[in-house]
């Protein structure tokens, strides 16, 4: 199992620059499976109708971000929405750290080329923080452990860290301003990284290193 294998799964470290692997707490977002939007309820009393005021709830429709109500306050234009989703701190792990573009301008483009965003992978827990009941059954968190799923990862809990076994999700990964990251304190581990790199790898290519293929391997004869 892969909590057996790795020992220790995260290693202290310093809140420096983010790095890859390295666990931050972060503010995210649900997926909405039902578009919604915050159209404006009421105008200021303006004749030109772009200051709103109040707000109501919208199912998306057949004029989803081409309306004719842009707005100056707040900013909105003809094209934009503002869409309805709720949000929840977490923990994240980086996956992709911010990648400055320095000394870079170009004549004529006022752009902005570089934003200080990493890219999170989300982590989400097995069982009820308050009970610690399990969330999931028994195969699924034996298979998880077992390396079945490529889009994510079993991680243990930890005290400091995680109070209950987690799983970091690859297919729920968000851009996240730096500003907004804030550091744990932890990290995984230097065998746990390399891992991670090989499920990425193995994810996105469907190309197999040849030591994740072994932990696979060795896993599923548990």
């Amino acid at each position: 199992m892969i909590d057996e294998v790795f020992t220790p799964f995260y290693e202290a470290c310093k809140p420096t620059r983010c790095g890859f692997g390295h666990i931050y707490a972060i503010p995210c977002y649900y997926p909405h499976k039902n578009l919604e939007f915050f159209r404006p309820a009421t105008f200021s009393n303006e004749p030109t109708k772009t200051f709103a005021s109040t707000f109501e709830i919208k199912t998306a429709g057949a004029d989803s971000f081409k309306h004719n109500h842009p707005l100056s306050i707040p900013k909105l234009d003809s094209n934009e929405e503002f869409v309805v989703v709720r949000a929840k701190p977490r923990y994240g792990i980086v996956l992709i750290p911010e990648c400055p573009i320095e000394g870079f301008k170009e004549a004529g483009y006022h752009g902005t080329i570089w934003r200080p965003l990493s890219l999170i992978g989300q982590v989400f827990g097995l069982a009820d923080t308050a009970s610690g009941e399990s969330d999931f059954g028994p195969n699924f968190i034996r298979n998880l452990k077992k390396l079945d799923f490529p889009q994510l990862m079993f991680l243990p809990k930890h005290k400091g860290l995680f109070v209950v076994d987690s799983m970091l999700r690859l297919d729920e990964c968000q851009s996240v301003f730096t500003d907004h990251l804030k550091h744990t304190g932890f990290r995984l581990s230097d065998e746990v990284t390399k891992l991670l790199r090989w499920q990425l790898k193995f994810l996105t290519t469907g190309e197999y290193d040849e030591e994740y293929e072994l932990y696979r391997e060795l896993m599923a004869e548990e």
